[in-house]
């Protein structure tokens, strides 16, 4: 059997929605997400619901960054644009090890046309994987064979694509593809590619295979970033614009990193 005929329909989440923070806690816990309502559109209503939904659970809660289609200071990834698909991906790991566990979106303004989103959770994929006899050894190589996900510049990230924290979560990460390879000290780099191809190539097609899912004006999707990868489809309007903010709560694996933290890798400090 080939990836592209695996059932990975039942991998996707879609956010309930709600205007009580606490009940969005628990969906979140429940399910990896979920939507706040009635939140306001400014950069400073971001960090204000991750305190509302997270409260006393919040280690730190960087400013907003700004998503609009120039990115950041109007630096944006290479070859990513409004008219391309943000392929699912986690946030924040030019933090390394220490990426954020949860994340939210904020939408100010929203694309009429295109821009939906979609989370893709991981132990899905992962199960699908492994029930097929042609890629099961795929998913028990995913849980022990280093890779290295380091972002040019930033703090390491070099271990198994799927592991479990000391706090007991389950831990997905998905560097961009650029950034992802076998370690340098492999044993085998042409079977640790061609797992890592294999698992992008899985993720990628339960993307095409879920429901997706817009956000509107002064609503927040907040997501669990160790169980859900996340991205989102070409849209129309350059007028589009969310409020991105990483959060770290007190079942991160290894706490937040020291220093003045953001809410976007290009702004977050180099590697020492």
């Amino acid at each position: 059997m080939s990836i592209d005929d695996l059932d990975l329909s039942a991998a996707g989440v879609v956010p309930e929605r709600t205007d009580d923070p606490a009940v969005a806690f628990d969906l979140v816990a429940r399910d990896g997400a979920a939507i706040l309502v009635g939140c306001g559109r400014s950069s400073s209503d971001g960090p204000d619901v991750a305190h509302r939904v997270f409260a006393d659970h919040t280690i730190a809660v960087p400013a907003a960054a700004e998503v609009t289609d120039k990115g950041v200071r109007e630096r944006r990834p290479d070859g990513l644009s409004n008219s391309t698909r943000s392929n699912c991906h986690t946030d924040g790991y030019s933090y390394g090890w220490q990426y954020p566990d949860h994340f939210l979106l904020l939408c100010d303004e929203p694309s009429e046309h295109g821009g939906e989103s979609f989370l893709v959770s991981g132990d899905a994929v992962l199960t699908a994987i492994a029930r097929d006899p042609d890629t099961a050894w795929v998913a028990k190589a995913l849980q022990r064979v280093a890779v290295d996900q380091t972002q040019e510049g930033m703090r390491p990230l070099i271990g198994p694509l799927v592991s479990t924290s000391p706090t007991g979560r389950r831990m997905f990460v998905m560097a961009n593809a650029v950034d992802q390879h076998p370690a340098s000290d492999t044993g085998d780099r042409r079977r640790d590619e061609e797992m890592i191809a294999t698992w992008r190539s899985a993720v990628y097609a339960a993307t095409d295979q879920i429901e997706h899912f817009k956000i509107d004006s002064g609503e927040a999707v907040i997501v669990d970033n160790y169980r859900l990868f996340h991205g989102r489809e070409p849209y129309a309007s350059a007028q589009r614009r969310m409020w991105r903010v990483w959060m770290w709560t007190d079942t991160a694996a290894f706490g937040a990193p020291e220093g003045v933290l953001h809410s976007d890798s290009r702004e977050a400090p180099l590697a020492s």
